[in-house]
C-alpha cells in the first residue's frame, strides 16, 4: 500500500502481530478508513501575480455582497465515506469588520450553518464535493479590513479534530462603484464619492488640515492640473463673492488612473500612488493660501475681505501688495481704478489694471514682484507659480501604498499592473 495511492484509499484491513523472536505469539486485526482530503476551492496563492487568479481573490458586488464557495473533496467518494463525513466537515473564514460580532457594518452568512453557530458553516455534498457559501453583507468602514483572509477547513468527531487544512484568499472592493458605507463625501452638486476615492483616502492619509473631497465634474477648464483642484484658489472671487472653504481640496476620476510626478522626476505614478500625489499636490495649494493670506493678515478694507487674490483664470486687478506709509492702496489723491473714490479700500482695488507697471511713486508694498501669483516668499529660481510650486509635493514612488491596494482592478489584484 503506497500512501497517496487512489488505491491505498477507502477501507483496509490492518493486522498487529507481537513476535519473540521468530514466533508470533499474539495477533489481532482492525479495519480502518483511510481517506484523503484536500481544499478544492479556494485554492491557490493570491499573493503572488503567478498564483493570483478568481479562485483565490474576491471582490465585493455592485449588491454590496461578497461570495466565497468553499468546496471540499474526501476520497474515494463512496456511500460508507459519505455516511461518516456527515456533519462532519466544518468551514470558517476571518471577519471583515464585526461580521463575526454584532454585524452592524458587515453581515455574515453561511449557506449551510454549522450547528446553529452562524459564524461558521457545514459542508454538504453536492455532486462529488463538499459545499457551503459564505456570503458577507455590506461594505466595511475601513480600508484595512478587506485584503487577506483564513479559510480553515476542519473534520470533527464529537470535540476531536480528526484533520484540518487551510487556505488563504484575498478580498477587494470595486474600484469604480459608490456602495461603500461612508457619508457622501462629494463637492457641491457632485456625484456620490466612489469606493477607489473613499478607501484610498484612508490608506494613503489626507493631509494634516485639509478636507478631501471628490468632484466629477473635474478637470475644470483652464485648471492645469487635470486630477484635482483647490476651489478657493482657482475659482477665487473678489468679494462679496462668498468662497469655498480654503482647506477643502476637489479631487476627481483621473485622479485614480495614471500620471508623471511634477518634482522633477518625472516618474510615471499610477492607480492609489498617483491619487497620493494628486492629494499632496492639492493639499500644497492649500498651504500657499494660507500663507499668502498671512502675509495680508495686518490690512484692512474691502478688497482684503477674501485674503490673496489669485485670480487664475486670468483678473483685471491684484491685491497682492500691503498698504504704504499713508495706509491708502494706490497713487496718492487719484482715482486709480475709475471707481469714483480716491484712495479707497473697495473692490475693485484702487491701485488699478496692470500694477506692478503703475507709477513709481506709489508707496504700497508688493508681494508678488514677478506676478506670478505666487507670493515672493515661496519663490525660488527653479519655482515659478504655484503649480510648479505644488508640484515639488509629488514626491510618493510608485509602489509606495501597493500593499494598501485593495480595488480591483489594483496594484494587488491579480498582477502589480493598477488596471487588472
Amino acid at each position: 500500500m503506497t500512501p497517496g495511492d487512489p488505491a491505498s484509499l477507502g477501507e483496509v484491513d490492518l493486522t498487529i502481530a507481537v513476535t519473540v523472536g521468530q514466533q508470533v505469539v499474539s495477533f489481532d486485526w482492525v479495519r480502518v478508513m483511510v481517506v484523503r482530503v484536500t481544499i478544492d476551492h479556494p485554492t491557490g496563492d493570491p499573493t503572488s501575480p503567478a498564483g493570483a487568479s478568481a479562485t483565490n481573490e474576491f471582490v465585493y458586488g455592485w449588491n454590496g455582497n461578497l461570495e466565497v464557495d468553499v468546496r471540499v473533496k474526501v476520497e474515494p467518494d463512496d456511500e460508507v465515506v459519505r455516511e461518516f463525513f456527515t456533519d462532519k466537515l466544518r468551514y470558517e473564514i476571518d471577519a471583515i469588520a464585526d461580521s463575526h460580532q454584532e454585524g452592524t457594518d458587515v453581515e455574515l452568512t453561511w449557506e449551510n450553518e454549522w450547528d446553529s453557530n452562524a459564524t461558521m458553516g457545514k459542508g454538504v455534498y453536492v455532486a462529488g464535493l463538499w459545499e457551503s457559501l459564505v456570503i458577507f453583507t455590506g461594505l466595511p468602514p475601513e480600508n484595512d479590513d478587506f485584503g487577506l483572509k483564513t479559510v480553515t477547513v476542519q473534520v470533527r468527531h464529537g470535540a476531536d479534530v480528526l484533520w484540518e487544512g487551510e487556505t488563504e484568499v484575498e478580498v477587494f472592493f470595486p474600484r469604480d462603484e459608490a456602495n461603500h458605507p461612508g457619508d457622501d463625501e462629494s463637492a457641491p452638486d457632485a456625484n456620490r464619492s466612489p469606493n477607489w476615492f473613499y478607501y484610498w483616502k484612508r490608506a494613503v492619509g489626507v493631509p494634516p488640515g485639509t478636507a478631501a473631497l471628490y468632484n466629477h465634474q473635474l478637470p475644470m477648464p483652464g485648471n492645469q492640473e487635470p486630477a484635482g483642484a483647490t476651489p478657493a484658489m482657482v475659482l477665487w472671487q473678489p468679494p462679496p463673492a462668498q468662497l469655498r472653504p480654503k482647506n477643502e481640496i476637489w479631487l476627481g476620476p483621473l485622479a485614480r488612473l495614471a500620471d508623471q510626478r511634477s518634482d522633477g522626476s518625472n516618474q510615471e505614478v499610477t492607480g492609489i500612488d498617483w491619487f497620493a500625489n494628486a492629494m499632496y499636490h492639492e493639499a500644497a495649494h492649500v498651504y500657499q493660501i494660507a500663507v499668502a493670506d498671512a502675509l495680508l493678515a495686518s490690512e484692512t478694507g474691502t478688497m482684503y475681505a477674501n485674503g490673496w487674490s489669485w485670480l487664475l483664470a486670468g483678473g483685471s486687478w491684484n491685491n497682492r501688495f500691503l498698504l504704504g506709509t499713508d495706509g491708502k492702496p494706490g497713487v496718492p489723491d487719484h482715482d486709480d481704478d475709475g471707481g469714483g473714490e480716491v484712495d479707497d479700500t473697495d473692490v475693485p482695488v484702487e491701485l488699478g489694471w496692470g500694477w506692478p507697471e503703475m507709477p513709481q511713486d506709489v508707496d504700497d508694498v508688493p508681494l508678488d514682484t514677478d506676478d506670478d501669483f505666487l507670493p515672493d516668499s515661496l519663490d525660488t529660481p527653479d519655482v515659478a507659480g504655484p503649480e510648479a510650486h505644488a508640484g515639488l509635493q509629488e514626491t510618493i514612488e510608485e509602489g509606495t501604498f501597493r500593499h494598501r491596494d485593495w480595488a480591483a482592478p489594483g496594484k494587488q489584484h491579480r498582477t502589480d499592473a493598477y488596471d487588472d
